[in-house]
């Protein structure tokens, strides 16, 4: 019978036997009792503090119990010499966070820039100018063209006179959300500072986006699906 050696945050050190193997061998003979704690020798190890838990036993012994008070009490040393270099240098630190906090800041942007640049020289993206009108020429989905080989490219054109005013018009499933997204995305970012993917990118300045994305009815305020809609469209062409 061998006994296996095992640790536990709440026991520290103790030993693992196959109850099987226990029980066969304790079977002729009879528990005495050391210092008020059961005591069994298994395997010619004296034990203590036994615990069958369904076919394994768990004991321990004196030398167990001893190395563990020695061990966790390093631990504890340990951790009070963590936390005071940590107090330390918290202090430390916070002597200097105004720079940090701008050393943070300049590291997010130059990460920013550099996400920008490898996926703009990756998938082909164009840089694009400012005008008054919207042209847009094989304009891709950001995402979309990532999920599907056979991405179809559209043209976008939107000018000064009378032609602000579009109906996107499709079969489900045809590709109209997609479409649109598309549009919003690339104006998004172009007003970040990225390159946009399309052939060909003029886009005007804007300070809003307004969009729908769901059609769920509002019945606390006794409002059906269509009466969602129409107050949702109402505020955005207000």
């Amino acid at each position: 019978m061998e006994a296996e050696l095992r640790f536990e945050g709440s026991r520290n050190y103790f030993l693992r036997f196959q109850w099987t193997d226990v029980q066969h061998e304790l079977r002729n003979r009879q528990s005495t009792y050391h210092e008020g704690l059961p005591r069994n020798v298994i395997a010619g190890i004296d034990t203590i503090n036994g615990t069958r838990k369904k076919n394994q036993y768990y004991c321990q012994t004196v030398d167990l119990l001893y190395y563990s008070r020695r061990v966790q009490l390093q631990a504890d040393l340990v951790t009070m010499q963590s936390d005071k270099v940590v107090i330390e240098l918290r202090h430390q630190l916070r002597e200097s966070a105004e720079l940090l906090f701008e050393i943070g800041d300049a590291v997010s942007l130059l990460d920013m820039v550099c996400s920008f640049a490898q996926l703009s020289a990756a998938q082909n993206y164009v840089r694009p100018t400012v005008s008054e009108t919207l042209v847009l020429q094989a304009v891709r989905h950001p995402v979309m063209e990532l999920r599907k080989n056979n991405f179809v490219a559209n043209d976008v054109y939107a000018g000064q006179h009378g032609n602000r005013f579009e109906i996107v018009t499709g079969s489900n499933m045809s590709g109209k959300s997609t479409f649109i997204k598309s549009i919003a995305l690339i104006q998004i970012l172009a007003q970040m500072g990225c390159f946009v993917p399309a052939r060909f990118a003029s886009v005007p300045l804007c300070d809003k986006l307004l969009t729908r994305l769901s059609t769920e009815d509002k019945p606390d305020r006794n409002l059906g699906t269509f009466a969602v809609e129409m107050e949702e469209m109402n505020m955005i062409l207000r």
